[in-house]
């Protein structure tokens, strides 16, 4: 669920789902009329199933590129900042489908868990 936070005369989206974040309004609304814009392009008077292969299309046509070390967690993995910044990992694919079937009513899911080794310490993220 998406809110409106004020803070320092700044908007802030904030996104509290698994793979959400907190972006600047004006972050936020350049990716959603990116994708507005790919929707009104490329997906009118199409099958749900057509839908889906134009937003998996979409959302895989980038390279996998790791945002810079000392960037946010989000960097290359919530939808808006992989299609304004474009850093990708594979959350980031995920994300951005994700986003696309919520906008095109299809129904999608995304899961994600944490992978730990033996002595707890997480080693890598599993996403469905």
């Amino acid at each position: 669920m998406l809110e409106n936070i004020k803070q320092k005369d700044n908007i802030l989206i904030t996104d509290k789902s698994w793979f959400g974040g907190v972006w600047s309004l004006n972050d936020f609304l350049m990716a959603e009329q990116n994708l507005n814009k790919f929707i009104e392009k490329k997906c009118k008077n199409l099958s749900d199933f057509e839908k889906f292969i134009c937003a998996y299309h979409f959302a895989s046509n980038r390279f996998c590129h790791f945002a810079p070390k000392d960037s946010s967690f989000q960097s290359d993995k919530s939808y808006v900042d992989v299609i304004n910044e474009g850093f990708c990992v594979s959350v980031g694919y995920a994300t951005i489908l994700k986003r696309l079937c919520d906008k095109l009513e299809i129904k999608c899911a995304v899961q994600g868990c944490f992978l730990k080794d033996r002595f707890g310490k997480v080693v890598n993220m599993l996403i469905t």
